[in-house]
């Protein structure tokens, strides 16, 4: 049996998502070790829509800041970090709490994935202590379990396939949000 990590995402628009995990140990598989627990090329939605609410035929990648998050972790601790391959970029340490806790950095915009051109976009998780029970007290073995709910902010890079030189090609990603009054996307032109 493996461990259970359950993924629900409770909001998916063009430029936020929120997104609700459940972590319960099997109590016998080793802890997680850079875990994917969020892939925005697979898991939310990648392309922000125009105005017209049809998908924008520029195929873009997010990248996400966090702005908030609460999380209950029980008998076990985890590092969450922007994953880029090589050094992760740490995000936060989770400790095992005895309560709900919540961080909201949305004054300041959050937590930016700054992992550069190596980025993968991805959230990953390395665990400790959530390999096995662990005896709590005088009480019977505890299963490591956990909660994470997360809210961020998507930011959108093009990605461009052109044979023109660079300094000719002209593009803009759309900023805005459907419906959104007197913004237009700046269609990709290819001399």
């Amino acid at each position: 049996m493996a461990h259970t990590i359950t993924r629900t995402i409770l909001l998916d628009s063009s430029r936020e998502a929120v997104v609700h995990y459940t972590f319960i140990s099997d109590g016998t598989s080793p802890d997680l070790k850079n875990q994917v627990i969020l892939d925005p090329m697979t898991d939310i939605i990648t392309v922000p829509y125009t105005q017209s609410d049809q998908p924008s035929p520029m195929r873009q990648q997010p990248s996400f800041s966090v702005y908030e998050f609460w999380f209950n972790f029980q008998q076990f601790s985890g590092l969450w970090q922007f994953d880029n391959g090589v050094n992760p970029q740490t995000i936060w340490q989770l400790s095992q709490t005895s309560g709900d806790s919540h961080y909201d950095f949305s004054s300041f915009t959050g937590i930016k994935d700054r992992t550069g051109p190596m980025g993968t976009g991805r959230m990953i998780m390395t665990t400790q202590g959530f390999g096995g029970p662990t005896a709590v007290g005088d009480l019977a073995m505890f299963t490591p379990t956990g909660n994470l709910v997360v809210r961020l902010k998507k930011y959108y890079s093009p990605r461009y396939v052109t044979t023109g030189r660079l300094d000719q090609v002209q593009n803009a990603p759309y900023i805005g949000s459907p419906g959104e009054v007197g913004v237009v996307p700046i269609p990709f032109i290819n001399p």
